[in-house]
């Protein structure tokens, strides 16, 4: 999995961070994403599709559908994501997220929801949780991350949660290693 910038000009337009949900912890390395641009097309060439992306009062909103080509024997696929995400204050916001891959003899279905509180001027509470229904698997199939970032000027204390069931495998998502649960 690829961590440059993204050169695809459908996933650049707009407000690139829309689709962007349940972030582990400050200044580390992505663990899991419900959902990750670079495997949209990945393996087959994308036929067309459409983005919407908007702001309207509270509300960041995100819509996504990508079909991709058949090839070499496999049938095209359909990704579907939609994303909302409410400043429930000036620092502060909670999200849900939908993804769906169809196609190919394959289904899979993830949602997840997540919460960024910003307090105490530098400090901060992250929080998210997904789940992933898919034919293949028939449990541990969530994941989820809470993070406390306590910040004055003298110190810092970092607190980090992190459980990936063995079977989450979102297919629209990136898993840096499955079945793992780290303090």
């Amino acid at each position: 999995v690829l961590f440059r910038s993204e050169r695809n000009g459908l996933f650049q337009f707009g407000a690139p961070n829309t689709f962007q949900a349940g972030q582990t912890g400050f200044n580390q390395p992505l663990e899991s994403a419900t959902y990750f641009s670079r495997r949209i097309g990945a393996t087959q060439p994308i036929l067309g599709g459409g983005r919407y992306s908007g702001k309207t009062g509270i509300f960041n909103v995100g819509l996504m559908d990508i079909q991709t080509k058949d090839d070499g024997g496999h049938d095209g696929q359909n990704f579907g994501v939609a994303r909302v995400k409410a400043d429930i204050s000036r620092r502060s916001t909670v999200g849900a997220i939908f993804t769906n891959v169809q196609g190919d003899g394959r289904t899979n279905r993830a949602a997840g929801a997540d919460l960024a509180l910003r307090f105490w001027g530098a400090s901060a509470l992250n929080g998210w949780i997904a789940n992933v229904w898919d034919p293949r698997f028939a449990g541990s199939t969530g994941a989820g991350n809470a993070n406390l970032f306590l910040r004055n000027d003298r110190y810092s204390y970092q607190f980090d949660y992190l459980n990936v069931g063995r079977h989450f495998d979102p297919a629209m998502g990136y898993i840096r290693q499955i079945g793992r649960a780290h303090v």
